[in-house]
This record gives C-alpha cells, structure tokens and sequence, in this order.
C-alpha cells in the first residue's frame, strides 16, 4: 500500500517526534514505508513566508507546502498593516484552505492517506478540504486527532465531515465521546492508547521533580500555582529541584523566570530547552514524580512524556499528591507501542 502521511515536522514540538515515531515503526515493523509531508506553521521563523526554515525541520526527507501561516485571531505586535490585513481579509480561512489544496495536490498519487490533527496549519480547516478533494477520487483517508479545533466548536456542522473518512483515530476514550458529541460515527472512530518506546530502567537517584511548560508557560497550564506548591515544599524543607523543560520560543519564558526568581526559586528550579528521545527518558527516570498541566489537551491527548511517567516513583515525603491535585498527576502506568492498527480494516 502506498501510504502518504501529513504533519507536523518542526524539530522541537512533540507532534513531530509522534509522527517520527509511526513512521520509523510502520517501516522497521511492517515493512512499510511512508511518505511524509508537512507545511510551514507558527513554529518556523519562517511562518509568515513563502517558504520553511529546513534547519529548524527533523530532516528533510519530505515534501514541504511553503505557505505561510497567519492566525485566526492575530497580533499587532507585526504592526498595523499586517493585524488588519489578516483580520479584515480573514486570511486564515483563505491561508488553510490553500494549505489544504497543496496537500491534495501533493498526495494525489498516493492510496491511504494519513492525516495528523493538530492545530495551526495542520488544523481542521486544511484537513476538511483536503478531505473533500482526496474523496472525490477514492483515496482512503485516516485521520489522527490529538486536538480539537476551536472552529469545530463555533462551526459544529462541519464536524460531519469526519463521518467522510474512512478511520479517525483518537488516543483516549474521553477524546471518542467528545468527537461523538461533536456528531461523529461513533463505529468511525478507533481508540488507540498513545505508546512510546522506553529505554531500560536504570537504578539511579531520584531527586527532582519535571514539568513541560511546552509553548506557552502561563495560558492554562495553572504554572503559578506550581510555584505556589513548590515555594510550600522548599518551606517545609524539601530540596529536591524542579526541571521545567520548554520548547524552543516558549511564550513566557522570560516572565517565567522572573516570577521564579521573585519568588524567590531560584535555586530550586532549573530550566532546560525541549528534551526528547533518550535525554527526555533519561530526566524523566531522574526524577520522582512527573507534572502534569490539566487542561483539555492533555486530558484528551497523548504526548511522549506520558509514556515516561512511569518510571516516577510516588512522592513520599510529604502530601505532594494533594498539593498538585488541581491539576498535577502521578502516572505509573505502563504504555503499549501503539503503531499502525488504526489500518487494519484498510487492507
């Protein structure tokens, strides 16, 4: 079968390592080799030009749509031209719609295409047309949701277009009865839990604690309230430290380190740049309990980090549990790698 795979390639975000990972399994596992496409996005310093920054891409083995991004809600801090000319001229809309034309002109010739959902330019929007156009010839499309778009909220109508591909894979149950809510086919949707592949455990000191403060340290992640924890633990004594690991452009990164620093962290927390692969599992085996931000995000997808949370034992020094409740969890169980089982009804 000659399969295609859209998505995110932008060498420090998460999704990228996810379709990485399916790939290199689809071809060391079932002898299955997949083409990948991806497009400029919000990531790429190049995200308001014709054209992708490779160097900030995982390799350049694809084929990439150099269309430039532009936001649904934008930013005057471009200046004034540019604000009303995204906002006025809706160039969102026109921008993905024309992402989506790309990928269906760049795919054409494939069988089953594999669609990643996340947000940006591998959103809703460029993914329906995409869809709409691949149907037309009788492409089998499969789609992955790790995210849902906020049009598919405003817009919900547009939700039955998903009921058009032939699979829609999801990593939870919760993520299933939020698309079922949204009016899709229940019988269309398949959970797969999210995998990843874990290095050997190692007999080392566990003495820190780790969160990912991903591309935005403050929107949602309730980052303040982690500080707030962290200042009634180092009160009672407890020296163990914080890794906060970001990906590159974090929004907030500098404020971050202010608010820690009059908070007086500093020699509690540590910071570090987007860890992955060996690195990521090697810190994470280091620490005692893994930080999790509850948002809807995390709760309706799956990252890398989950798969690693295993390995972090029980805070037992003191109520940690309790004190993260809001919004923190400890996880310990163990992930099956999750490959390519959404296209067994394909063959």
């Amino acid at each position: 079968m000659n399969i295609c795979m859209i998505g995110c390639w932008y060498k420090d975000d998460l999704y990228s390592h996810s379709c990485y990972n399916l790939i290199q399994a689809l071809k060391t596992e079932c002898n299955i080799d997949v083409r990948l496409v991806t497009s400029n996005c919000g990531c790429f310093t190049s995200a308001q030009r014709f054209a992708c920054t490779k160097e900030e891409l995982v390799n350049t083995n694809c084929a990439v749509i150099n269309i430039p991004y532009a936001p649904p809600s934008p930013s005057k801090k471009y200046g004034l031209l540019k604000y009303y000319a995204v906002k006025v001229l809706q160039l969102n809309t026109f921008l993905e719609i024309s992402r989506g034309f790309a990928f269906y002109k760049t795919t054409k010739d494939y069988d089953l295409i594999h669609f990643d959902q996340v947000l940006k330019s591998f959103g809703f929007l460029s993914f329906i047309t995409l869809l709409y156009l691949s149907g037309r010839n009788g492409k089998k499309i499969v789609v992955t949701v790790h995210e849902i778009d906020p049009l598919q909220e405003r817009h919900r109508n547009l939700n039955r277009f998903y009921n058009k591909a032939d699979r829609i894979i999801v990593h939870s149950q919760d993520l299933k009865n939020e698309l079922i809510r949204l009016g899709v086919k229940e019988e269309k949707i398949e959970v797969i839990p999210f995998g990843v592949t874990l290095e050997s455990l190692k007999s080392v000191p566990r003495d820190q604690f780790i969160f990912f403060g991903g591309h935005r340290l403050f929107k949602g992640k309730g980052f303040d309230t982690l500080l707030n924890a962290m200042k009634i633990i180092k009160s009672k004594g407890i020296t163990e430290k914080l890794i906060i690991y970001v990906g590159e452009g974090c929004v907030g990164l500098e404020e971050g380190k202010k608010v820690v620093h009059d908070m007086g962290l500093d020699d509690t927390v540590i910071w570090s740049n987007f860890l992955s692969g060996s690195k990521l599992s090697e810190a994470y085996q280091k620490s005692i309990a893994c930080v999790l931000p509850y948002r809807r995000v995390w709760e309706i997808s799956g990252y890398e980090c989950h798969g690693q949370c295993h390995s972090c034992n029980s805070y037992k020094k003191g109520k940690f549990a309790r004190i993260f409740g809001r919004f923190g969890s400890l996880h310990k169980r163990r992930f099956t790698r999750g490959t390519g089982g959404g296209y067994d009804v394909l063959d």
